[in-house]
């Protein structure tokens, strides 16, 4: 480098100090600018950017220099800068961070919901999650077939509308949404009608939490009685259906029937063996410790 060259252009414990010192002093933009966009030592460069204050400039750091471009975004309120970043900043984590920051913040919002629906990576879906605001979008994401588990988490966890809670809970894939959502509807009504949907209507596709969270929010016999006779149905959830019903002639039907709906297939262990088996049971001696509940005795088999 010669005799007489900068510290600031040397990458050496020895010329830090003195570079740093000689950054502190420096005044003009141009002369920070170059020492924050070529000096070799990350401390020096980061120093020099602090300084500057030409958004352009700051906007170049943040699409070139991969150890300064969250510092440089943070630095950053001018527009066009900005959208300079949002479009050519190879790391989509600085582009969805420069959105955050548009001036025009619907704009900003879109572009931030597009990364939390569509970007490769798990962990920029969830940091464009954290960044958005608006209650819409947030329910969006949690209705997104594509988004992962951890993303629509985070995406249900920032809701606070009960008319979004609402929306997914109607439109969700996602079981565990679909049971998060239902828990937290405010209207009584709403909840109590979407928690019939998930027991009777195959077309809802609800699963085990979903329906399991139904279970709590409905009391209607029909809806109860239609449950328990679906195909495909845990029988589990059966049982909390038949624990509700209050209905005597339906729970005397199931005592009385050998319908299929009313059966179901356990693998049971042989006692005092390892060795298992698959046993047909029903639900007859549920519906019956019903009736006995209701204070009823089960009709005698005809």
């Amino acid at each position: 480098m010669g005799l007489f060259t900068p510290a600031w252009m040397k990458n050496d414990s020895k010329s830090e100090p003195k570079a740093l010192a000689a950054v502190e002093k420096m005044t003009k933009q141009a002369d920070l600018i170059r020492v924050a966009e070529e000096a070799p030592n990350w401390n020096v460069r980061k120093a020099a950017m602090k300084k500057v204050t030409d958004p352009a400039a700051l906007a170049r750091i943040a699409v070139n220099d991969a150890s300064l471009n969250r510092d440089a975004v943070e630095r950053l309120t001018d527009g066009a800068a900005l959208q300079y970043v949002v479009d050519n900043a190879d790391l989509s984590a600085i582009r969805v961070l420069a959105a955050s920051r548009l001036p025009d913040h619907a704009r900003g919002q879109q572009i931030i919901l597009d990364a939390a629906l569509n970007d490769k990576e798990e962990a920029v879906r969830i940091q464009a999650v954290e960044l958005l605001d608006d209650q819409s979008m947030l329910a969006q994401v949690a209705i997104h077939k594509g988004s992962k588990p951890q993303v629509v988490t985070r995406a249900l966890s920032r809701i606070t509308e009960s008319r979004q809670f609402e929306r997914v809970a109607r439109e969700t894939p996602h079981d565990s949404a679909r049971e998060w959502a239902l828990d937290r509807i405010a209207d009584k009504a709403v909840q109590e009608e979407i928690s019939r949907s998930y027991l009777v209507d195959p077309n809802m596709h609800a699963g085990f939490s979903a329906m399991r969270a139904a279970l709590q929010y409905t009391d209607d016999q029909a809806a109860l009685a239609q449950f328990v006779r679906r195909e495909k149905v845990h029988e589990d959830l059966k049982i909390k259906a038949i624990e509700k019903i209050t209905d005597v002639d339906f729970l005397n039907e199931i005592v009385r029937s050998d319908d299929e709906a009313f059966q179901f297939k356990k693998g049971l262990m042989m006692p005092g063996t390892s060795h298992s088996f698959v046993a047909l049971l029903n639900l007859k001696s549920y519906a019956e410790a019903r009736l006995r509940a209701l204070g009823k005795e089960p009709a005698a088999a005809e």
